[in-house]
This record gives structure tokens, sequence and C-alpha cells, in this order.
């Protein structure tokens, strides 16, 4: 009796160190998981964390009750590749010298999941958009990296598909301590929700070729092989036309050598780099061909009107919520919220229609395009709500803080628990926009309340904007200050911006610039409304 006594107190003694050391790491490290979630351009206001917000997301707000909500939380930039390598580094574009979605990272800083990697972590990401795949350096550091999107042609899914690819991921990351990323897209223009209406129908000599909405014809890929002589291509929207001014035929390309008519279609050198467009219901093509070729319509976009993109962006967000909820749950369900670091975060957000009637992000540095939703779920911290102004830059040091990881190229000092611990600091909040996107090179500095946005030479009609953000009721309204108040009243974080630029206006020169990205990959970044 004795002796059975001693072994199952050895084996439990076993036991508790084994799960001391999965929870604590064999060097004091906090093993937990770390869970990333990334909602692609979300505006802050667009999410309910409990104090209400454009959109309906109730799947999100029940998760902000348990977790930390971040309220003041600005990007480094509003593009998707730079914005995510700055998280995954903890480094600022001019230093990993990625100004833009058409470059190529050249991996000179250690990103989380390789740091994480060499701690032991199994590492996973699932991407929805093509600014994250491998020919831009995003995956290194993952074990296993699911952008098998590409395979259907598609330069982006939705979430449905994400919240799948991720649950599948979960099953061969675990029992390891693992880090999962998870990227959602679905705000991202163009704005066509799944159960958007504008039925569409491509036909070929009257027989129907293609049919669609405006969320399957943003991903559509068409090619037809045809013979010789003589054809009809007819593209018809259904209903639902008050809705668009127009649609864009992306890649439309006849086959070689044909003769054509187009009716009801123009084409418009300025729009997506040079495009067909659909000004009417209904619109032909009447050609003809010597030979045998293949006909080509890459995608069918819908141009929206102010009020139905702002419909349909709304609509797109709350179709993320309900995925990114039902991921959640899943999550819960396998019992991983105890040991499991999660966070979700938006990459930047969106312009609609405020700014000069632009719809996208990657122009501006107003609040709208660089304030974004932060919820923070650590196990056993009580809920919380933090209204300190931080960074996007914190996120890596953050994390690496929880896990008690040091590493030599992150700076521990931007940790958002070393801004919580001391909001009388108030630091320099930093975000950048490059040309050719923005038109010209910007930097914002943000000193609570106050924000400046400087333009590197800058042309006559443009100027430097100052603003008292700290009052802003909405993003469509808030203070516009003079120069001379806003140097009256941060006098300090005004004069170290021009000390700064004064030696060398580094935000703008790159240490050393990656490389740009190859051809068909800038052709798709058109796709999204890029260069």
């Amino acid at each position: 009796m004795k002796k059975a006594l001693r072994v199952f107190l050895i084996a439990a003694g076993l036991t508790v160190l084994l799960v001391v050391a999965r929870l604590t790491g064999s060097k004091g490290e906090s093993r937990y998981n770390v869970i990333l979630i990334s909602m692609d351009t979300t505006r802050y206001d667009h999410v309910d964390t409990g104090r209400g917000a454009r959109a309906r997301t109730p799947r999100l707000k029940r998760f902000a009750q348990r977790a930390t909500v971040l309220e003041n939380v600005y990007t480094v930039i509003p593009q998707t590749l730079p914005s995510h390598l700055s998280i995954f580094t903890g480094h600022y574009p001019h230093e990993f010298g990625v100004k833009g979605n058409e470059f190529q990272y050249d991996g000179r800083f250690e990103t989380l999941p390789q740091i994480l990697r060499n701690h032991g972590y199994s590492t996973g990401g699932v991407i929805s958009l093509g600014t994250l795949n491998t020919e831009t350096g995003f995956n290194q550091g993952f074990d296993h990296f699911v952008e098998d999107l590409f395979a259907a042609h598609r330069f982006y899914v939705p979430a449905e598909s994400v919240t799948r690819r991720g649950l599948e991921l979960l099953d061969r990351l675990e029992p390891r301590p693992f880090f999962l990323f998870m990227h959602y897209s679905d705000p991202h223009t163009p704005y066509a929700p799944p159960d958007a209406h504008s039925p569409f129908t491509v036909s070929l000599d009257g027989e129907e070729i293609a049919a669609f909405n405006g969320h399957q014809g943003a991903i559509l890929r068409l090619e037809k092989r045809i013979g010789a002589g003589e054809h009809t291509l007819t593209l018809k929207v259904h209903r639902a036309q008050e809705e668009f001014s127009h649609f864009a035929l992306r890649r439309l390309k006849l086959p070689d050598g044909a003769e054509a008519d187009f009716r009801g279609i123009s084409y418009s050198p300025e729009l997506y780099g040079g495009s067909h467009r659909l000004d009417e219901p209904e619109g032909t093509v009447r050609f003809r061909q010597a030979r045998a070729g293949t006909l080509k319509l890459f995608q069918v976009i819908p141009i929206l009107t102010k009020e139905a993109a702002i419909r349909h962006y709304r609509a797109e967000v709350e179709y993320m919520d309900r995925h990114i909820g039902h991921f959640l749950d899943r999550v819960a369900r396998r019992g991983l919220m105890k040991d499991t670091v999660i966070l979700l975060f938006a990459d930047h957000g969106e312009g609609l229609g405020e700014r000069d009637h632009y719809f996208g992000h990657v122009r501006h540095l107003n609040p709208q395009f660089i304030h974004i939703p932060a919820i923070l779920h650590v196990p056993r911290r009580a809920p919380a709500r933090i209204a300190t102004p931080m960074s996007t830059i914190g996120v890596t040091p953050t994390l690496l803080e929880i896990l008690k990881i040091e590493h030599a190229t992150v700076n521990p000092q931007l940790s958002w628990q070393r801004r919580i611990d001391h909001p009388e600091r108030s630091p320099r909040l930093l975000s950048f926009a490059f040309g050719p996107s923005a038109e010209v090179d910007k930097f914002s500095v943000i000193r609570w309340p106050y924000q400046a946005i400087f333009i590197s030479a800058p042309p006559r009609r443009l100027r430097n904007e100052f603003y008292n953000i700290g009052r802003y009721a909405s993003f469509s309204r808030w203070d516009r200050i003079s120069y001379g108040v806003f140097i009256d009243r941060a006098k300090r974080c005004y004069y170290n911006f021009i000390r700064d630029r004064r030696r060398g206006n580094f935000y703008f020169k790159s240490h050393q610039t990656a490389a740009v990205a190859d051809q068909d990959h800038r052709e798709q970044l058109k796709s999204l409304g890029y260069l």
C-alpha cells in the first residue's frame, strides 16, 4: 500500500512539474500560447467594445467585455504589409526598408514568429490578402503558412474561409506552445460582402458563361477558349443598379487580332491603371477573329455610390465579426483561453469620404486612417479599459514582455505595459505615409492630445496640419488648430520634430530600401486600389 502511494505521489509530482514547465518555460518564460487576429482596414469607430459603434459587432463586444480594451492605439503606417512588419518586428518602416505593399521584406530583423519559433513554439499563419503572401517575405518564421487562396487565382478570401483554415491549423499546432496569426481582410476595397446584391451575368453568343454577385466578381478570373469567327460578348447587371455608378472590368482582353465594336462599355486609363467600364445596365462587345484564341476577364468590380459604399463597408465588418466570433468560440470550447494570450487589432483604418471625398487608406494620416481597435486577452488578467495613447510598434515588445522573452533587436521600452505604468511620460507616436501611394511623403506625430501632420517638400496646395484630436466626437469632424496654438501648447514636442528634420529628415530615408515586388504582384495590388 505504501509503495503504491509513493508511486502515485511521484507521478503526481511529475505531472505538476510538466504543467509548470509548460507555463513558465525553462528560463522563467511564460509558456502561453499566442493568437494574433488582424482585422485589415477596420476603423476604430466600427468595432463595438462596449461603447457603441457604427457597425453591430456583438461577438467582438462579448470578447472585449472579458479582456483589456486599448482605446487609443495608432498604427505606424496605413498600408497592410509595412504595418504588419512594424507590428511583427517592433521597428519603423524607414528602419526595415518597406515603405509600401509593393516592396519585399529582406529579413533584416527577426519577426515575432521567428523569435517564438526559436523559443520552442510551433508557428502558423492564415492570410487572406495577397499583400502578405510569400513573395513579400512576410512568411518568415512560420512552420505552416496557409496561402493556398492563390491556387484559385484569388488575391483575397472571405472570413468564413479564414476561420475554417485557422481551426484546421490549430489541430496541427497543438499540443506544443503555439503562435497562430489569423488575417481577415473583408472590409478592404472593393466593398462587396458575400450577400451583396447586383446579380451579374456574362454571356458569349447568347450562352451564359459566368454568373455572380458583387463579392464573387471581385475575386473572379475568367478565361474562355473560343474559335474563329464572329462573336458577341454581353455583360449585364440585373438589379440594384441604383447602388452603382458603374462597374470596372479589369483586364478585359479579347483574343489577339480581334476586331471589336464596344457598346455601353468605355475605356478609362485612370481606372485601376487602365480598365474598361460598364456604364449602363447592359454592354456588348461584338468582335471578329481570324483564328481561335482566349477571352480573359480578371475582375468585375462594382464602383459604388458614396451611400452604398458606407453601407457595404459596415456589412463587411459585421460579416467579419460573425466569423471571428465563431473562431473565438471554438478556441474557448477547446479550453485554450486559460493559457492563451489573444490580441485582436486592425492594421489601419479607412477613409469613407470624410477627407477630400477619399475612400481608401494610403494617402492620409488623420484619425480615421490610423486610430485602430485593439483588444488584448491575457489569462487571469481582469477586464479593463485603457485610454493611454499607444502605437502598434509596441505589439511585439508587449507580447515578449508577457512571455518573459528578451530579444536583442526588440526594445522593451516600447511595450504597452510600460506606457500604462507610466502614463505621465506621454510618448510621441509616429505614423507615416509614403509616395507615390500617398502622393507625397508625410509623417504624423501625436503628443496627446495634439497631432501634427508634416509633409515633405509639399506642393503649394498642401499644408502641414495641426489638430487637437482629444476632442473629436467622430471621424467626420475634429478640432483643427492653428500653427500658433499648436506651438504654444505642445512646444517641446514641436521643437523635437524640427530638430529631427534638421538632422536629415530621417523619417523619410530608409537605411536601405527593400526590393520591389515583381510586375504580376504589382498588377494584383492595383485591384485593391494601391499603386
